[in-house]
């Protein structure tokens, strides 16, 4: 297993749109990813060396409002969450890959990970006929101090 670190922050632009970018740094000889997602609902186009070029929708949901319309796709985006994310909103992003046939969607908030609070995301990855369905689990070390 390869350890994996997120970089995140977060900050609201002067139009008002929460702004949410993500710095994955190099491991093991791969070159790092930056995302950067816009709160808001309104497709928006990314490429990396990772995953080509992908058009992404990113928003806040309450995991009960959630919808797939496959239902074990729909279980798993909605499963394992803490009440904490379960009473607020997580965040809801669909990916879909210009070029490489897949969409992918992922829902981020917190979970239990035997007693201990983990920042997670659900994802559920389509290509075809064949369906990944995994829980990204990290280690939380909570926000920065400034």
């Amino acid at each position: 297993m390869m350890p994996v670190t997120l970089n995140i922050t977060s900050y609201t632009d002067d139009d008002g749109k929460q702004h949410i970018d993500v710095v994955q740094p190099g491991a093991a000889g791969i070159k790092g990813t930056t995302e950067k997602r816009i709160l808001d609902g309104e497709k928006a186009d990314h490429q990396d060396h990772i995953f080509g070029k992908v058009e992404a929708t990113n928003k806040w949901a309450k995991v009960a409002d959630i919808t797939a319309d496959d239902k074990d796709d729909e279980e798993h985006l909605k499963s394992k969450w803490l009440q904490e994310t379960l009473d607020g909103e997580a965040i809801d992003n669909v990916g879909t890959s210009i070029g490489n046939g897949w969409v992918a969607r992922q829902i981020w908030g917190f979970q239990d990970i035997d007693g201990v609070r983990k920042y997670a995301r659900n994802i559920v990855v389509r290509k075809g006929e064949k369906i990944e369905r995994v829980t990204l689990i990290y280690d939380y070390k909570g926000p920065v101090k400034a």
